[in-house]
């Protein structure tokens, strides 16, 4: 990687542990899926290095936050079954 604050797709998919193509894919099926875009349109794709940082820690809080819920909702159902 570069000491530029921006990714560009390679470093993205790289980054995200996915290949370039299916970046594309998903910019064009679901881009809400993605770290948001700071490019312009027309322009080459560029990623804000701190914008995906911050995409990746929320969806770490989320995912943990839906294992925590899922456990509780385990645990409350074995309670209940005794």
């Amino acid at each position: 990687m570069t000491d530029t604050p921006f990714l560009d797709i390679n470093e993205l998919a790289e980054l995200l542990q996915r290949t370039p193509g299916s970046i594309r894919n998903q910019i064009f099926r679901d881009p809400g899926a993605l770290p948001p875009r700071f490019s312009k349109p027309g322009e080459r794709m560029l990623w804000h290095r701190d914008d995906v940082e911050a995409w990746i820690a929320r969806r770490r809080e989320e995912s943990q936050a839906r294992a925590l819920g899922q456990r509780r909702k385990a645990g409350s159902r074995l309670l209940v079954e005794s």
